[in-house]
C-alpha cells in the first residue's frame, strides 16, 4: 500500500521519472551508435591510408624509373649538343680557311693580271 499512496501522493513525480529513465536510455543509446560510427570511420580511414601507401609505393618506382629515363635522355642530348657544337665549330674553320684560301687567290690573280699587263707594254 505504501507504494500506491506514494504514487497517489506524488502523482506528478511518475512522468518526470519516466522523462529521466527515457531520456537516459536515449542518451546513452546516441553515445552508443556514435562509438560505433566513430569505429567504422576509423577502420575506413586506416583502410585508405593503407590503399594509398600502396598507391604510392607503387608509383614512386614507376616515378623513379621515369626520372632515370629522363636523366639518361638528357645525358644523351648532351652528348649529341656537344657534337654538333664541335662539328659547328669545325665546319666555321674549314669556311674561314677556304676565305683566306679565295683571298689568297684572289691576290695572285690579281698579281698575275699586272704582270700580264706589265708584260703586254
Amino acid at each position: 500500500m505504501k507504494v500506491t499512496d506514494f504514487f497517489k501522493h506524488n502523482f506528478v513525480l511518475i512522468p518526470v521519472i519516466a522523462s529521466i529513465i527515457f531520456g537516459t536510455v536515449t542518451g546513452i543509446k546516441y553515445i552508443v551508435d556514435l562509438t560505433n560510427t566513430i569505429d567504422a570511420n576509423n577502420q575506413r580511414v586506416e583502410k585508405l591510408l593503407d590503399d594509398l601507401e600502396t598507391i604510392d609505393d607503387k608509383y614512386r618506382d614507376k616515378i623513379d624509373t621515369l626520372k632515370d629515363d629522363l636523366n639518361e635522355a638528357e645525358n644523351l642530348n648532351s652528348q649529341e649538343i656537344a657534337e654538333l657544337k664541335a662539328e659547328v665549330a669545325k665546319l666555321d674553320s674549314a669556311l674561314r680557311m677556304g676565305e683566306d684560301l679565295y683571298r689568297v687567290l684572289a691576290d695572285q690573280v690579281r698579281e698575275q693580271s699586272y704582270d700580264i699587263k706589265d708584260l703586254n707594254r
